[in-house]
């Protein structure tokens, strides 16, 4: 099993445990020792900087990929590491400065209904900083095909110190204002840790010798950081802006609600997070040898295996929230984003299905598409958000999120098909959707006895069991029918 795979495997179980955990602290542990307006603040505080972060980085983890090809030679490598530390330094000095001077305009917009978050405005600049070396570090480390540790920092390390604070808080060593100030140190931790591993991973000098390069490569390598700064924010803010315009025009307690809706939702698109991050070098490989016949293959099985794990993924979630609302502590309340939940998982599944278009056009000569595609992007997500959170409350968020997604994926599916003759669907994809559909009207009708948590398992493990049994079956993944072929090469080998 090559690097590719094998990290690829590795990344996602660390996504998922990951998921396992911030589902005990998100769902469960919350909702328990906190309020709706306590669990909103810290949703806000967190969400900014991460959202933040994007501008920070300045385009690192995109640029980074983009022209590692230009610094393959091992000596180079001092200046590939100096560009990691030079592109955040950068975006954070510009940024720190808007955050400063926009401060009172920023806050204007929630005095109203969260005036809470003047109090805590700077810890959001804090977490910024971390996340925005973070990402530019994690670049760093995936260029060389090595995902996994600083996706365990991440996911696993980050939400573990988050539980001990949480813990401090409810035994009452600490008050919850301490909780809030916590945070920045535990993004702290996970960046110091991530820059030393990336470090150690090819052990480089750090040499700021781009000027070396000629004015021609830092005019293109800058613009290009521009570039993917402005199309990274405008990608997150879309996503983000939802829970943003929540807490300013409704308050602190229905973005609490939101909030765990949405992440119940957007479970589903955490495969996608690993298939981004190992693609994007192998789409920048293949542009910068003409390689069109893998571009193809590569966009495709992308679309092809995303899609698939989405619909599983889909069903485990819907099928299984009215029984995961009923064991929630305060699961009437939470109840709210049942709506929430279904418009979160069907566009993420949607953005799943359409594959890593994202990272084909970055990576190809018509990046620049992405500047007009995100433009628009931003002025749905806006128009809509304004449009439908006063008739429909939280809901309304979540449909303006479904629509912006699915026009971005239209735009970008139009562009991919007309400049370079790509598109991610096949015959695959239909068997995929209608399987999907068949076992979502199939296990909804099956009773699983009364007890909520025995029927989540019961469920759970009749889907997979159904839905791998049908992948294998009616071939819907190539790659799905490779590994169960490998397991099975296992297994006889054993014996």
């Amino acid at each position: 099993m090559g690097v590719v795979k094998r990290q690829s495997i590795k990344a996602t179980i660390i996504s998922y445990s990951g998921v396992g955990i911030a589902y005990l602290t998100l769902t469960v542990l919350f909702p328990l020792f906190l309020t709706e307006s306590q669990i909103g603040l810290h949703r806000v505080i967190i969400q900014a900087g991460l959202v933040f972060a994007v501008l920070g980085a300045f385009g690192a983890p995109q640029t980074l990929v983009r022209f590692y090809s230009y610094f393959t030679k091992r000596k180079q490598e001092n200046s590939l590491f100096g560009l990691t530390l030079t592109l955040p330094m950068l975006g954070l000095t510009v940024f720190g400065l808007l955050f400063w001077g926009l401060k009172d305009w920023i806050l204007s917009f929630f005095e109203k209904n969260a005036p809470e978050i003047q109090e805590y405005y700077y810890l959001a600049l804090w977490i910024t900083v971390c996340q925005s070396f973070y990402y530019a570090f994690s670049a760093f480390a995936q260029v060389f095909q090595r995902i996994t540790v600083p996706r365990f920092f991440q996911e696993i390390v980050v939400r573990i110190l988050t539980l001990v604070v949480l813990f401090f808080f409810v035994k009452q060593w600490i008050t919850f204002e301490t909780f809030l100030y916590l945070q920045p140190f535990i993004y702290g931790v996970m960046v110091v840790s991530v820059g030393i591993y990336a470090y150690l991973l090819r052990r480089p000098g750090i040499q700021f010798d781009l000027h070396q390069r000629g004015r021609r490569f830092l005019k293109i390598l800058f613009s290009y950081s521009s570039y993917s700064l402005f199309t990274s924010a405008s990608g997150v803010i879309v996503l983000a802006i939802d829970s943003f315009m929540v807490t300013g025009m409704l308050g602190l307690a229905e973005v609490g609600i939101y909030s765990i809706a949405f992440y119940i939702g957007q479970i589903i698109e955490m495969p996608k997070r690993s298939v981004v991050q190992l693609f994007a070098p192998m789409y920048s490989k293949a542009w910068f040898e003409n390689d069109r016949k893998t571009i193809h293959s590569l966009y495709q099985k992308s679309s092809i295996n995303l899609m698939l794990l989405g619909g599983v993924f889909f069903l485990l979630i819907w099928l299984n929230l009215p029984d995961f609302y009923q064991i929630m502590p305060n699961g009437d309340v939470f109840r709210q984003g049942t709506r929430v939940v279904l418009f979160i998982a069907l566009a993420r599944w949607l953005d799943m299905a359409a594959g890593t278009n994202l990272e084909l056009i970055a990576n190809s000569k018509f990046y620049v598409y992405n500047l007009g595609i995100f433009s628009s992007l931003i002025v749905v997500a806006v128009i809509c958000n304004l449009w439908l959170i006063p008739i429909y409350g939280i809901t309304g968020a979540a449909m303006a999120t479904f629509i912006s997604l699915l026009c971005y994926n239209g735009l970008a599916f139009f562009l991919i098909q007309t400049k370079m003759g790509f598109q991610p669907f096949t015959f695959a994809s239909l068997k995929i959707v209608l399987t999907s559909v068949v076992l979502l009207l199939l296990v909804s009708v099956i009773p699983f006895g009364g007890n909520p948590f025995l029927a989540i398992v019961l469920r759970s493990i009749v889907i997979v069991l159904l839905f791998g049994f049908c992948a294998i079956v009616f071939q819907l993944s190539e790659e799905a029918t490779y590994y169960y072929q490998w397991l099975q090469s296992k297994r006889k080998g054993q014996r």
